[in-house]
């Protein structure tokens, strides 16, 4: 990454989460998980099988700043996003766009929250 700053906003009812300052050049749609408090506040996203959805990349983030917060277990091949300090009570599937850089990086995910 160029940079060490991660960012978390919304557009419409677009999700936005960037890992740092690198554009994306490719994406890819995968499923996933979004936690939610009983109020719809999101607290984190989770993707499962993330190499499989998306040939083989895996997350090479840098470190995390604020409350965003994210691990990888490679064993299991789990990736989460934690954005806020709550219990999710409520889990709903959906589908995001997990954006890639030249270097095949992960550096942003875009979900959209619909409702």
């Amino acid at each position: 990454m160029t940079g060490q700053f991660s960012s978390v906003d919304m557009d419409g009812n677009v999700l936005r989460i960037r890992f740092g300052d690198t554009e994306s050049t490719t994406m890819a749609t995968t499923d996933c998980v979004v936690d939610l408090t009983p109020f719809g506040d999101v607290v984190g996203l989770e993707i499962l099988d993330l190499r499989r959805q998306t040939a083989g990349r895996e997350p090479e983030l840098g470190h995390a700043s604020g409350e965003l917060r994210w691990s990888y277990d490679p064993a299991i091949d789990a990736f989460y996003v934690k954005l806020i300090d709550s219990t999710a009570r409520v889990q709903r599937g959906t589908t995001c766009l997990v954006l890639v850089d030249d270097s095949q990086r992960m550096v942003g995910i875009d979900v959209d929250l619909g409702e």
